[in-house]
């Protein structure tokens, strides 16, 4: 059938492998058309392609990892908490599924799960463009109205069917076992004929949003960040607070979890910018009984405790990745307030119709949190993918407390030849709770250092109009590497000079699967790990090259860096490893100890095709070779030592039969998208859990 080609289209290729919406990263028009595939094509197959999460810090019997997944046969998702049973050594020794969010307590009949509950009990919130308000009819304003009123011949009685399905009525379902009535909950009009889209859940897919735990405070920060007001007595008061799941879902709908309570769904938010009357989009798209598919609040949400408007706080900011150029932020602070008015929680709503966010995205930033040195809590994001503002890449420092945001620009990017900022790391230098340096790469294949200290008025580019750099593998940079994963960043192993400060090496890796063609591609990608030492660096010519050995496992070359100071022309400024054909990183890595974690995707070989797989990585910080250690248990004994080698070669990767997703470690334990393939590990050196929630950089 016929495919809007404004429509985000995730057929095979984003939605089984769950790694990415179809957006052209080139041109202005935006999300690129249908791919040639029909929908007729698609096989039932349940997928988990988010990263999973916990609800701790440390890995203890009893602990819960919870898994997000989606069915792209009837586009249903579901959200499960799962136990992990420990042995006395602690290895995971099980897995017990504890609940799931549509059908409540796995071992009960409660009556909890969201498709086991009458749907007019449901606390479902939106907001009016002033005010967060329940989602009814009245509420809403004219021009949300009119998203429902979408289409030739609809009048309100049908527009009002159309809100209540979304709300959860399936009267409206040709296939609904109940009564097939469309009256909706106040009775007043009835639509009667049986015309919209059925569903197996209400609850909707969910693909790259991870689940989001917020429970007691656990943040690592200095006590007195905020003077008096000790971030400790905060923590104390809210030492025993219920701990609650966020989730984003394709229904249109951010949803909060019980998840000391079989996983009960306590509210859930409709963001305004998703509404549209737009042929293809808006919420009334939703229940088309020939609705493919759309992504709605697809991104990731970030929870932190912040100090805004005079008192500590639990925030959520999230957004909508390919769903729409929009954030929103959240106060979470209070679970019994959430649950008895979940519409106060709504702390701002921003998108790309707002003229201080022109230049905002389809963002695919994971946002991170934090204070700046300014003193104001900031979320802080990358600009994203087809903005229609000036085309360029742009850092957005967005005040918690809904003040004027701080944009900073690149400068790279035009409205023909389009740029995007992708995902930030935040870096503290001293330790004193403030964010000091930001690292963020581009589509243009441009890694920026943003130099975030002082005074608001001197925030800047790091080294001008020059990034730190510019990823190529050709002579010339004709093909950048695109870079659209977040950098990871530790302390330089062996470097202390004041001379070459900050001393800190900068991790990540190159490749992109965003746009239609993306799989297809060949072009080298590579993962670097590049030495700030206070100058721009200006190619690969001056980084030392590892190479890999693939066979059941890969092994890496382990050739030394030459750091020499003071800088001269033999100094080498980090190392690169570069990629095989057709392989990529597009999650995010993680430097832990005195390891790089990393994973990469080898996507499938057509255009809408099924499976992919990739390599679970590891190698050394300082020069991008062989650990010097075992680092990952590859004989499944549970223990990692001097028996996981290969021929007495320490291995730096493993392969996946999936396509991996970002690196997630639970002390001792390397997690993916299923809990199921977790990995025993072992990295030297490794920094204690529950650090803050952007990189403190401390001194060994």
């Amino acid at each position: 059938s016929a495919r809007d080609p404004k429509q985000i289209d995730d057929l095979y290729h984003a939605a089984i492998n769950g790694r990415g919406e179809m957006l052209n990263a080139t041109t202005p028009q935006g999300i690129a058309a249908a791919m040639l595939a029909a929908i007729d094509d698609i096989q039932s197959k349940t997928e988990s392609a988010a990263p999973v999460s916990f609800n701790t810090t440390t890995l203890r019997s009893g602990s819960l990892v919870f898994q997000s997944s989606f069915d792209a046969a009837d586009w249903t998702g579901e959200l499960n908490a799962i136990s992990l049973a420990l042995d006395t050594t602690g290895s995971i020794t099980g897995l017990t599924k504890e609940w799931s969010a549509t059908t409540g307590s796995a071992f009960t009949t409660d009556n909890k799960g969201l498709d086991e509950r009458n749907y007019t009990s449901r606390k479902i919130v939106t907001h009016n463009g002033t005010n967060g308000v329940d989602f009814t009819w009245s509420n809403l304003t004219n021009a949300q109205k009119n998203d429902f009123r979408a289409g030739s011949g609809v009048n309100d009685a049908q527009a009002k069917a159309r809100l209540e399905y979304i709300r959860g009525h399936q009267g409206c379902e040709s296939t609904y076992s109940g009564p097939q009535s469309c009256s909706f909950a106040d009775g007043s009009n009835t639509f009667n004929s049986q015309s919209m889209r059925n569903r197996n859940s209400l609850l909707g897919d969910i693909v790259h949003s991870s689940p989001t735990f917020v429970g007691a405070p656990v943040t690592r920060y200095p006590d007195d960040i905020e003077g008096v007001n000790l971030y400790s007595t905060f923590a104390a008061s809210k030492k025993n607070r219920r701990g609650i799941v966020y989730v984003g879902a394709n229904d249109g709908m951010l949803h909060a979890f019980d998840a000391d309570n079989d996983g009960q769904e306590i509210f859930a938010y409709i963001p305004s910018m998703l509404y549209s009357n737009d042929s293809g989009e808006g919420l009334h798209t939703l229940t088309d009984p020939v609705y493919t598919h759309n992504y709605y609040v697809d991104l990731t949400a970030t929870a932190a405790d912040v100090f805004v408007g005079g008192s500590w706080k639990t925030y959520l900011v999230g957004g909508l990745r390919g769903g729409g150029k929009g954030i929103f932020a959240l106060d979470v602070t209070d679970p019994a307030s959430l649950a008895s008015n979940p519409q106060n929680a709504i702390k701002w709503e921003y998108s790309s119709s707002d003229s201080a966010f022109a230049d905002l995205g389809h963002s695919f930033s994971k946002i991170q949190i934090g204070r700046m040195n300014n003193g104001k809590w900031a979320a802080i994001l990358g600009n994203g993918y087809n903005n229609q503002g000036d085309g360029s890449a742009k850092l957005f420092i967005v005040y918690l407390d809904g003040s004027s945001p701080k944009i900073l620009s690149t400068g790279v990017g035009t409205p023909t030849n389009l740029n995007g900022l992708s995902t930030p790391e935040i870096v503290d230098f001293n330790g004193d709770g403030n964010i000091d340096r930001i690292y963020a790469g581009d589509l243009h294949g441009n890694m920026w250092a943003f130099d975030v200290t002082g005074t608001e008025s001197s925030w800047s580019r790091s080294y001008g109009a020059t990034p730190l750099f510019r990823a190529c593998a050709d002579a010339g940079c004709i093909n950048p590497q695109p870079i659209t994963s977040k950098p990871t960043v530790a302390r330089h192993p062996i470097k202390r000079e004041n001379a070459t400060a900050p001393n800190l090496m900068v991790y990540f890796g190159t490749g992109q699967y965003i746009a239609t063609t993306d799989n297809g591609t060949s072009d080298q990608q590579t993962f670097y790990g590049i030495w700030d030492s206070g100058n721009a660096v200006s190619d690969r010519s001056v980084l030392q090259p590892q190479t890999m050995t693939t066979a059941v496992y890969r092994t890496l070359s382990d050739d030394p860096v030459n750091y020499s100071t003071p800088i001269s022309s033999s100094t080498e400024y980090g190392w690169y490893i570069d990629l095989d054909s057709t392989e990529r990183v597009t999650v995010d890595a993680l430097a832990l100890g005195d390891v790089v974690f990393f994973n990469t995707m080898l996507p499938p070989t057509s255009t809408c095709g099924y499976g992919g797989s990739g390599w679970l990585m590891v190698v050394d910080q300082l020069n991008g070779g062989e650990p010097a250690f075992p680092t990952v248990d590859i004989n499944g004994d549970g223990v990692v030592d001097i028996h996981d080698t290969v021929a007495g070669t320490v291995i730096g990767g493993i392969k996946s039969g999936d396509i991996p997703s970002d690196v997630t470690i639970l002390p001792n334990y390397r997690f993916d998208n299923n809990p199921a393939s977790a990995t025993a590990i072992k990295p030297t050196g490794e920094k204690p859990s529950g650090r803050m929630s952007w990189t403190g950089l401390e001194r060994k």
